[in-house]
């Protein structure tokens, strides 16, 4: 069950403006925190590292290649999708204090983004679709030439924003 192209396009155009909107919208700026000792360095660091591996499990491709479809329909492979993505996130999710807000949030919308990426490539699908039709269509999504993932531009700034601490 193949997903028809106006519709990847359509949700690669969604996909694409709300990455924009999340990484260019006006926002409130918290306090910055003070320039952190040499002892919290090596914190950071680690923090920013496995930020980097959040993201690469998350990102749609790692979780469709790492997740079995086998015996699933659709709406149950979306689940265990979504929830993949929720259990990495949460077990992260204390890294917050050690990098700068904004690394953070993109982490935020990357897990965000992807979700709803997921839940609106399923709601295209019919209700008779196997697990292993969702993970094609999400594949077919990916291999789209207009879609830039949120996912390298999370990791890019993730990996610049560690650089900024090395020197």
């Amino acid at each position: 069950m193949y997903v028809d192209n106006s519709v990847i396009i359509a949700i690669a155009v969604v996909f694409l403006g709300g990455m924009a909107y999340f990484l260019f919208r006006p926002k409130n700026k918290p306090a910055e925190a003070k320039n952190p000792g040499p002892s919290t360095l090596p914190l950071q660091l680690q923090a920013y590292e496995r930020l980097v591996i959040l993201a690469e499990r998350i990102g749609l491709r790692s979780l469709i290649g790492n997740q079995p479809t086998d015996g699933l329909s659709a709406k149950e492979y979306q689940a265990l999708l979504v929830d993949a993505i929720k259990r990495e996130y949460e077990y992260n999710v204390s890294q917050q204090i050690y990098v700068a807000p904004k690394a953070w949030e993109a982490v935020q919308n990357l897990k965000e983004q992807n979700i709803y990426v997921i839940n609106q490539i399923s709601s295209f699908l019919n209700g008779e679709a196997g697990g292993r039709d969702l993970a094609r269509a999400i594949a077919e999504y990916l291999s789209g030439p207009e879609n830039a993932t949120l996912q390298q531009i999370v990791i890019e700034g993730l990996n610049i924003e560690a650089k900024k601490l090395m020197h």
